[in-house]
């Protein structure tokens, strides 16, 4: 970890509370899974919480959702709100996935779209783990939320359907924008991951031969990470 990233570190979790000097971390082994929407990142979680039984699924958008419900609110319904309650919302999640990450004795598999943070944390007090960051190029996200969403192809969408997919499209460039305004980390690096998959042209059960392939080692090989 170089002096930047140390400092980047220490800044997010004094905004948590916690002071990495005392930071210490449960004995559960830790498979950090990440991407943007549309990536394929809860689908390999959950492959993953599957395949290794031994492993509980953590998926911070769950956790989202639950203080989104203490506001009254739906995960939609919340560019309603000010930026700096989603800051606060953004604060308490990270705050439960850290106590988590901290007591339990579990072996776990965290999603997110912003495990980077996670990964530096937890080289920061040198606990083994594998990160794997999914990504897909715009277009094959815009087709894939598509599919998702409405069932048929961006070209078939009333104007209406369009509106509603570029605001969903922007949903992420939003998180993004207040993650860096929060803690000064930029989430699209995909910089501080051992692993990094691009699923732009490839089919879930490709990506899962990879996925897998990199847990077995991790998992059976004592290897802190494997290649992409």
């Amino acid at each position: 970890m170089d002096s930047s990233e140390k400092a980047a570190l220490e800044h997010f979790l004094e905004i948590l509370g916690v002071d990495l000097k005392k930071l210490t971390v449960g004995g559960g082994k830790l498979m950090l899974i990440s991407g943007g929407s549309c990536s394929g990142k809860s689908s390999m979680a959950r492959r993953l919480a599957d395949y290794a039984p031994q492993f509980r699924m953590l998926n911070t958008g769950d956790f989202f959702r639950e203080e989104a419900g203490k506001m009254g609110l739906s995960v939609g319904e919340l560019t309603k709100i000010k930026s700096k309650d989603l800051m606060n919302l953004d604060i308490a999640v990270d705050r439960r996935v850290i106590k988590h990450l901290i007591e339990t004795e579990e072996c776990l598999v965290l999603t997110s779209r912003f495990v980077s943070i996670w990964h530096l944390m937890l080289d920061g007090v040198g606990k083994p783990n594998l990160s794997i960051a999914l990504r897909v190029e715009p277009e094959e996200k815009m087709r894939r939320m598509a599919f998702r969403e409405f069932e048929k192809p961006v070209s078939d969408l009333s104007r209406e359907e369009l509106l509603k997919l570029n605001e969903e499209l922007r949903r992420d460039d939003r998180d993004t924008e207040r993650y860096l305004g929060l803690y000064g980390l930029d989430p699209r690096s995909f910089s501080k991951y051992s692993n990094t998959i691009d699923t732009t042209n490839i089919g879930e059960e490709e990506v899962w031969g990879m996925v897998k392939r990199l847990a077995d080692k991790f998992l059976y090989e004592g290897m802190k990470y494997g290649p992409a």
